[in-house]
This record gives structure tokens, C-alpha cells and sequence, in this order.
């Protein structure tokens, strides 16, 4: 039934049953009082005005280990009493953590095989009601006190009671009661046998103690000598670290500034000579334009000239032919003319010689006549039809040639004189279009040849390009010097990670080392007992390290994101100036303009000449536009300059970039190993040494300090270059 009706409960009553639960343990009154103090903090230190909260570390109180175990044992009490309020204001205020119970008999120095220890213990484990801490330790506490009293008061006295007597006196009463022994014999031989062994066991008990005393104090004064040196080397860590933090962020500022102007000045020059290409590059067009046209022109001209010679030729012709029409029409008329003249000659010759015959042969001439009229008429009829047929067409031809010679020609003589005129034009036309045609192949052949522009822009862009050679061979040798002070910092650096890694593993060996001593230290402390008043020197250093190493290493990922983000922007402006640097050696699609070197180009090629002999060196040198943009440069550790090794290549087929910060642990570890070193002996197989030195030395670590300026001096020098 239970079940089924925890089953069958409310969101409301099961709100309700985990409000009164939290109630009942406490957990309300803690949520209350730790946003009482966070409220009461944040009152104590308002935040500006206009500004966001700036999130305010809390001060953290290193009390003493045995004022920590005090307010434990009085929270148990304020647990175990029912006090839940008290206890819920006093838990957030002392800032205690429940259930340590073996690191407060620690603390208390009882000893593990102790009835007290395993009761507490036990009790412990098994969660008594009415176990109560405190309690049962008083309980256990007092009866052994009592019985240590009793057992104090317990001493060897006499019994007789002259306090008033003198120092004589009681001497003789000590040599009376001496003789008084010696006499008894052998009744008090043994009680002297057993005097003089417990005082033997007293001195040596005594010289133990005076031992473990001694030892007890050596250990301590060491243990604060140490803890004097750690606290020295934790400062001067500090300081180092503060130092290196600085100087890193003063060098990233610097390279961020030098980078950013050589950009600016980069992408100037680019415009510029962008702005030169362009204008160059449209004087080229411009000039081709007009060349096109004037060309254009030249050939209109010449079809021009062509069509107006056709023309004039088939007008010449269309004149000869009409010449030789009129002269076949003259012919036809003359000879039309003479065979009239020629019939009628012979029709008078017949009628001569028919009036001078006679008339006997009348009848024969008659019949003969007859028959000759018949053959004449046939003959006629036949003449006078070829004739009037022949007429019929030359009538035609006259009647068009009359046509024609009375729409164009008026006489003889002006046609003729129209035809020389024509003739002598046709003649004038001839020449002038074999000088036209002249001229046209002249015309072709300076179009074959290269102009004087042309020509001097050819020679302007032959110095261009070896100006532009013996950039990329300056670049190049550059290039390889680069390479190689990059390598040598690859070395250098590589040497360093692993003076850096064994530096780690000696920091860490010297940690188990002081945790070793910290532990023997402790337990010669629990061996000394609770009277012997001294207490442990540390309270929490080793959280306090490991917080500061925290500290380091969080400040350490902020740096490597930061130099991250910087190589990522230096990446993708590298990847622009090798585009930059691929589209400047892709060859001008035009030629350029016809004018003087430009000053900066002179300067460039001047530089390029008379800086050769020092390629090596870095400063006081213009760079070309060519050898200023970097190709793509993956660097490794970016404190100077994709990126655990420091490579920079200038072509796209070389390394991906790596990282560019030290590691996580690395700066630590190496600040850390600075000091650390300075105590080791010179031969690298010996074993570390067992103590921490109380003096280091300044002399190694100032060189170390050089070393890693003169390294970070040189890779920022190198990345300012590029």
C-alpha cells in the first residue's frame, strides 16, 4: 500500500515532502546563509558605476590545522546536539567539509592502535544517535588523565619532614642514613643493586629523550628552513612568472603593432602599384583602340577607292561598247549605201543596153526580157527581201542608234573628244590606283613591323622583368637565410623542450621528495607526543601550489589562444601575400605604357643591387614588395613567430603550421626548473640531490634569463622582418 501510494503522489506533495526533507537536514538553512554572506559581500564591495560586475575573487583565510580541527569538533557537536541552524550558519563561516574524523585524531596525535582511536573510529563507521564526538573523547580523556595524575604524584620521598633544617644537616642525616645501609649487609645489598639499575635506566631513558628531543628539533628547524626556502622560491617563481607574463605581453603588443603597419604599408604598395598596372594597362587599350581605327579607316578608304575604280571601269567599258555599236551602225549604212549605188549602176547599164539593141530581136529580147523580168523580179523580189529584211534590222539598229545618238551624242567629233577625256581619266585612275595599291603594301608592311612605342614598351617590360628576376633572386637567397636562423631556432627550441622536459621530471621528483619529508616530518611530530608544543609549520601549502599551478596554467591557455588567434590572422595574411606575390608573377595579359621607370621601382632595383653582398642582414634594408610579402610561415612556438618547433616556409608545399605557444605546463615547469637546476651538480647522469639549496644561484639563472631574452629577441626580430 505504501508503495502504491508513493507511486500515486503529486508533483505538489512531492514538492512539499523534499521541501520538509531539505528542512528537516539543513540543507535550506546552508542555501540561506551562504547567500546572506554572498549578499553581504557584494554590499561591502559595489561594483562601479556604468560598468558590468567584475567578478571579485573571495579572500581565502588560512587558519592553523589545529584551530580547523577545533571548529570541526564543534560542528559534530552542533550535529550531533540537533543544532541544525547553528550549524548551518557555522558550516558556510568556517569553511569546514564534513567526515574527517582520522584527520582530526591525526591532528590530536592519538596513535591508530589506541582504544580511543578504534572506538572513535568505529563508532564513527557505524553512525551512532548518540555518538557525539566530543563526548566520548572527554570520556576517554578524563580517567586517563586522573590515572596520569596519580601516577605523577607517586614520587620517592622521605618521611621524615625537617624543612627547617639546614643543608649540613640533611647531609649528615644522607651520610647517617648511608652508613646505616652499608651496615645492614646483605638485607640491602640487592635494594642497591635494584637502585642502581633504575638509575642507569633513567640516565639512558633520559638520554633518549634528550635525543629524540634534539632530533626532534633538527627535524623541525629543517623543516622550517625548508618551508623558509620554498616560500623564497614560490616569490621569486612569482616574480619571474609576473616578469615573463610582461615582457610576452609587451612583445606580443609590439608584434601585433609592427605587423598591423606592415600590412597597412603592404596593401598600400599593392594599391599603388595596382593603380599603375590599371593606368598603364588602359593607355595600352587606349592606344590599340586607335590603332584599330585608324586601320579601319585605311580599309574603308581602300574599298572606297576599289568600288570608285569597278565603277569607272564598267563605266569605260559600257562607252567602248556603245563605240563600237555607233561604228557597226556606220559600217552597215555604208554598205548599204554603196549596194543601192551599185543596183542602180547596173539597172542603168541594162537600160543603156536595151535602148542600143535592135529591134529585130525584139521578140527574142522580149521573151528574153520577159523570162530576165521574171528572173530579175524573182531576183528582186528575192534582193528587195533580203534587202528589206536587211533593212528591217538596220533600220532597227538605226532607229536605236538614232535613239541613243540623240539622247547622248550630238556629232562625231564630241564623242571622240569625250573618249580621249575618258581614255586620259582611265589612264589617271590606272596610276593613281597603283599608287593607291602602292601605298596599301606600304602600309601593310608598317603594320607588319613593330612600332617605335611598341618597341620601347618591349624594352621597358624586358627591364621589368629583370629587375623582377633579380628580386626573386634576392628574395630567394633571403629566403634561405631565413631558413636557416629558423632552423637554428628549431634546434635551439627543440633543446629547450627538453631541458624543459627534464626539468619537469626533476620538479616532480623534488615534490614526492618534499612530500616524503613533509610525511616523515608529520609523523616524527605524532611520535613526539602532544607536550612537545610544537607545531606543523604548513597549513596548506601544497593547495596553495597546486592553486598557483592552476593559476599559471589557466593564464598560460589564455596566452596560447591568444598567440592562436594572432597566427591565425598572420596565416591568413600570409596566404593573401603569397596570392599577392603568385598574381604578380602571372605575365601582363597588356602590354604597359610607353613612360620612365617609376622613383620607387628605381629604388627598389638600386636596393636590390647594392644590398646583395648583404643579404644576411636583417636591418637597414628596404625590401621589394616581392620579398616583403611572406609566403606561408607555420612557426612552433609563437612567443615570436602555423605555427613544439619554430619552421617558417615561403611556398605552399612545404609543413602544415603547428602550434606556436609553449604547452600547457611548460612555462611552469621551465620557471619552475630555473631554480631548480642552479642546485644540480654539472654532470647530467647524476641523481638529484635531496635538498632544496638555500642559496641559489644568481650567476646560472641570470645567464638562463639572457639566453631566453637573446632567443625571443632574435624569433621577434625575424617575425618583425617578415
Amino acid at each position: 500500500m505504501s508503495s502504491a501510494k508513493e507511486d500515486t503522489l503529486s508533483p505538489d506533495e512531492l514538492r512539499k515532502r523534499l521541501y520538509q526533507t531539505f528542512k528537516n537536514k539543513g540543507v535550506l538553512d546552508t542555501l540561506k546563509t551562504q547567500l546572506r554572506n554572498q549578499l553581504i559581500q557584494e554590499l561591502k564591495h559595489p561594483p562601479l558605476t556604468g560598468g558590468e560586475p567584475v567578478p571579485r575573487p573571495v579572500p581565502v583565510k588560512s587558519e592553523p590545522l589545529l584551530v580547523s580541527a577545533c571548529n570541526s569538533i564543534v560542528a559534530d557537536h552542533l550535529r550531533t546536539s540537533g543544532y541544525e541552524y547553528t550549524l548551518s550558519v557555522f558550516y558556510p563561516e568556517s569553511g569546514l567539509c564534513k567526515d574527517k574524523v582520522r584527520e582530526l585524531l591525526q591532528l590530536l596525535r592519538i596513535s591508530p592502535e589506541s582504544a580511543l582511536f578504534r572506538s572513535l573510529v568505529i563508532k564513527n563507521k557505524i553512525q551512532l544517535v548518540e555518538y557525539w564526538f566530543l563526548v566520548t573523547l572527554l570520556k576517554q580523556m578524563t580517567p586517563h588523565y586522573t590515572q596520569a595524575l596519580r601516577q605523577d604524584a607517586d614520587t620517592q620521598t622521605t618521611s621524615i619532614a625537617s624543612y627547617g633544617e639546614s643543608l649540613v644537616e640533611k647531609m649528615k642525616l644522607i651520610d647517617k642514613e648511608y652508613e646505616s645501609f652499608t651496615y645492614s649487609g646483605d638485607k640491602w645489598f640487592s635494594f642497591q643493586s635494584k637502585l642502581a639499575a633504575y638509575r642507569k635506566e633513567m640516565e639512558a631513558q633520559m638520554q633518549e629523550e634528550m635525543n629524540t628531543k634534539m632530533q626532534h628539533f633538527k627535524d623541525v628547524e629543517i623543516a622550517k628552513v625548508r618551508m623558509e626556502e620554498q616560500a623564497k622560491f614560490h616569490k621569486e617563481f612569482d616574480k619571474l612568472k609576473h616578469e615573463l607574463e610582461r615582457t610576452y605581453e609587451m612583445k606580443a603588443k609590439a608584434l601585433m603593432d609592427r605587423e598591423k603597419n606592415a600590412i597597412d604599408r603592404l596593401q598600400k604598395q599593392q594599391e599603388i602599384e595596382e593603380k599603375n598596372l590599371y593606368m598603364q594597362r588602359q593607355s595600352v587599350l587606349k592606344e590599340i583602340e586607335t590603332l584599330r581605327n585608324r586601320e579601319n579607316e585605311l580599309r574603308m578608304r581602300m574599298e572606297a577607292f576599289e568600288k570608285t575604280c569597278q565603277i569607272h571601269e564598267e563605266k569605260v567599258k559600257t562607252m567602248e561598247d556603245l563605240l563600237r555599236r555607233r561604228e557597226l551602225a556606220v559600217k552597215t549604212m555604208e554598205d548599204t549605201y554603196d549596194q543601192r549605188l551599185k543596183n542602180e549602176l547596173s539597172r542603168y547599164q541594162l537600160e543603156q543596153t536595151d535602148l542600143l539593141f535592135p529591134k529585130e530581136s525584139a521578140v527574142i529580147n522580149g521573151k528574153l526580157e520577159e523570162h530576165s523580168r521574171a528572173c530579175s523580179e524573182l531576183r528582186r523580189l528575192q534582193v528587195e527581201l533580203d534587202t528589206a529584211q536587211q533593212q528591217i534590222s538596220l533600220l532597227t539598229q538605226q532607229k536605236e542608234l538614232l535613239r541613243e545618238r540623240l539622247e547622248s551624242v550630238s556629232d562625231y567629233p564630241s564623242l571622240k573628244r569625250e573618249k580621249a577625256e575618258l581614255q586620259g581619266k582611265l589612264r589617271l585612275l590606272k596610276t593613281q590606283l597603283e599608287e593607291a595599291q602602292e601605298e596599301n603594301q606600304l602600309l601593310h608592311a608598317d603594320l607588319g613591323k613593330p612600332s617605335k612605342e611598341q618597341l620601347a614598351l618591349q624594352m621597358e617590360l624586358r627591364k621589368l622583368q629583370n629587375a623582377r628576376r633579380l628580386d626573386e633572386e634576392e628574395f630567394d637567397n633571403h629566403k634561405q637565410v631565413l631558413q636557416a636562423q629558423l632552423q637554428s631556432e628549431v634546434e635551439r627550441g627543440a633543446q629547450l623542450n627538453a631541458q624543459l622536459i627534464e626539468c619537469e621530471e626533476k620538479s616532480q621528483w623534488m615534490n614526492n621528495h618534499i612530500e616524503d619529508i613533509k610525511m616523515q616530518l608529520r609523523q616524527t611530530q605524532q611520535a613526539g607526543g602532544p607536550s612537545r608544543g610544537h607545531k606543523a609549520p604548513w597549513s596548506d601549502s601544497p593547495d596553495s601550489d597546486m592553486e598557483m599551478v592552476a593559476e599559471a596554467k589557466a593564464r598560460i591557455q589564455e596566452l596560447q589562444k591568444e598567440a592562436e588567434t594572432l597566427e591565425e590572422a598572420y596565416r591568413n595574411y600570409q596566404q593573401r601575400a603569397v596570392r599577392a606575390t603568385v598574381s604578380h608573377m602571372l605575365p601582363p595579359r597588356a602590354h604597359p605604357s610607353h613612360r620612365p621607370d617609376s622613383p620607387q621601382r628605381k629604388q627598389i632595383s638600386h636596393h636590390s643591387h647594392t644590398h646583395s653582398p648583404h643579404k644576411s642582414k636583417v636591418s637597414h634594408r628596404p625590401l621589394s614588395p616581392q620579398t616583403r610579402t611572406p609566403s606561408l610561415a607555420p612557426y612552433d612556438t609563437r612567443n615570436t613567430v602555423p605555427p613544439a618547433q619554430l619552421r617558417v616556409t615561403f611556398s605552399d608545399d612545404h609543413n602544415q603550421p603547428q602550434s606556436t605557444a609553449f604547452t600547457d605546463h611548460s612555462l611552469h615547469s621551465f620557471t619552475e626548473s630555473l631554480f631548480l637546476r642552479d642546485g644540480q651538480p654539472q654532470g647530467g647522469s647524476s641523481p638529484p640531490p635531496r635538498r632544496l639549496s638555500s642559496t641559489p644561484h644568481s650567476s646560472s639563472r641570470k645567464k638562463l634569463q639572457r639566453e631566453i631574452s637573446e632567443g625571443t629577441s632574435k624569433n621577434a626580430f625575424s617575425r618583425i622582418y617578415w
